[in-house]
């Protein structure tokens, strides 16, 4: 049996850092609806900004936040975004993920109410490809998003 406890060190360490914070919008919001136990809506992105200390710049308007609601309330997400950098590179940001929670929050937040962090899960994964990626030089990411739902918006670390 192979010693996993080495293959662990020779790995080496798992490190991360916030690559940039995020707040994205939809003020228009598609209601599509769909069979018994499944609803779908799908959001027009707002033009905001994204910022951190490698990069930044701004969300560009017009991507799709596409939301399919569970009959459980939890919600499948399948976003896809253009990113402009400062510098100008243009980045495709794709984000699919689930929010799930106690049947209460979901509702709080299907209503748009900010609720604590704590009381849900938000999960996903992002894949960005850009002409440039000069930002990522330092080797290999992965992206961990974590966010919190606002009011108005969610607030994304990646």
């Amino acid at each position: 049996m192979d010693d996993l406890g080495a293959t662990f060190t020779m790995l080496g360490e798992l490190r991360t850092r916030p690559l940039f914070v995020m707040t994205v919008g939809a003020p228009h919001i598609h209601a599509i609806s769909g069979p018994d136990g499944l609803d779908r809506c799908v959001g027009e992105m707002a033009e905001r900004r994204f910022q951190g200390e490698r990069i930044s710049g701004r969300i560009l308007a017009g991507g799709a936040d596409w939301h399919t609601v569970r009959g459980d309330g939890a919600v499948l997400l399948d976003a896809h975004v253009v990113l402009r950098t400062d510098g100008g590179t243009a980045i495709a940001m794709d984000y699919l993920g689930i929010r799930t929670g106690p049947g209460r929050v979901l509702a709080l937040m299907a209503h748009g109410e900010a609720v604590d962090p704590d009381g849900y899960l938000k999960r996903g994964n992002i894949i960005a490809i850009a002409s440039q990626l000069n930002f990522m030089a330092d080797g290999a990411h992965v992206s961990l998003p974590s966010f919190i739902r606002g009011a108005r918006a969610d607030r994304g670390i990646i």
